[in-house]
């Protein structure tokens, strides 16, 4: 897990059929079942920022809307049924770097 935590240090609240919100040490995390496999958005944008995982910090906006700031980027990410968590937002808080979703793929 990417909090940091021993699981019992951890708090799982089930967020949507196929979601599930983890605290712990201070931390957040949304966890998907993807493909019969648990996905962790912390895990997947410190890929897609190339930035450490303890540089990611995950804000819970709403059951289906995450913000997640690291290594001078503002993301805002969407749960959608069947489709699971889509980027919806790049932000470009000072640095360099794609500041787009596009860009970030390439």
């Amino acid at each position: 897990m990417s909090l940091g935590c021993s699981e019992d240090q951890l708090t799982i609240q089930p967020n949507s059929t196929y979601s599930e919100i983890v605290s712990g040490c201070g931390k957040s995390d949304v966890m998907t079942l993807e493909g019969g496999s648990w996905a962790s958005l912390r895990e997947r944008v410190a890929f897609e920022l190339s930035c450490p995982a303890n540089q990611i910090d995950v804000k819970i906006i709403s059951s289906s809307l995450y913000g997640v700031t690291g290594c001078n980027k503002k993301l805002v990410y969407k749960y959608v049924l069947n489709a699971g968590i889509v980027i919806q937002s790049v932000q470009d808080t000072g640095g360099t770097g794609p500041a787009d979703p596009a860009a970030m793929t390439k």
